[in-house]
C-alpha cells in the first residue's frame, strides 16, 4: 500500500512518535517539494524532526518522488498539498495523508481516499502497533501543538479510550 503524505502531516506524525510505527506497516511517499518544505528547511533551523525525516529518507523508509505533471486546482492549495495531490494520481497510490482544511476538500471533491494524523493514531492502536499509553501521549504532542481545537483532542481522545 503506498500513501503519499503533505509537510504538515508528516512532520506531525514525526513529532507525535507515530512515523516510524506507521512505516512498519505502511510505505510512505512524499513529492519533493515536502522533501524541500520539511527537510531542507527543517535543517536549516535546526529542527529535530527535520534530521529524523532525513535519516529516514537515507535509509530508503521514507520514498521521495518527482511531480512529473502538473494539474490545476479551482482551490488555492499550498505547494505541498498540491504536489502531494498531483503525486497520489502519478503513483496510482492507494491515500493521502493531508490535515490541510483545503486540501481535505479536494480530496472529498475529487474522491481521493485519504488519512488524517488523528485517523492514524486510531487506527495503529485498534491495529496494536500503539498501546493507549502511547496513543494519549501522541494526542497530548498533537494538542500542544495547537493546530487543532479542544473539541477535535476530546474527541478522539474518547475514540481512544472506547478501543478495545
Amino acid at each position: 500500500m503506498i500513501i503519499i503524505s503533505d509537510s504538515s502531516s508528516l512532520i506531525l506524525l514525526e513529532k507525535s512518535g507515530l512515523l516510524t510505527k506507521l512505516l512498519r506497516i505502511k510505505k510512505i511517499m512524499i513529492p519533493e517539494s515536502v522533501y524541500s518544505e520539511v527537510v531542507d528547511e527543517g535543517l536549516k533551523r535546526n529542527f529535530t524532526d527535520a534530521i529524523k525525516i532525513d535519516q529516514l529518507v537515507n535509509k530508503k523508509e521514507i520514498i521521495v518522488k518527482k511531480v512529473k505533471s502538473k494539474k490545476e486546482f479551482k482551490i488555492s492549495l499550498g505547494k505541498g498539498e498540491k504536489e502531494a495531490i498531483e503525486l497520489y494520481y502519478q503513483e496510482c497510490a492507494d491515500k493521502i495523508i493531508v490535515d490541510d482544511k483545503k486540501a481535505l476538500d479536494v480530496c472529498k471533491i475529487l474522491n481521493i481516499p485519504y488519512l488524517t494524523v488523528h485517523i492514524i493514531l486510531i487506527n495503529l492502536l485498534k491495529k496494536k502497533k500503539i498501546n493507549k499509553k502511547e496513543a494519549i501521549e501522541a494526542l497530548d504532542i498533537l494538542t500542544k501543538e495547537r493546530r487543532y481545537s479542544s473539541e477535535i483532542s476530546l474527541y478522539y481522545y474518547n475514540k481512544i479510550t472506547e478501543v478495545n
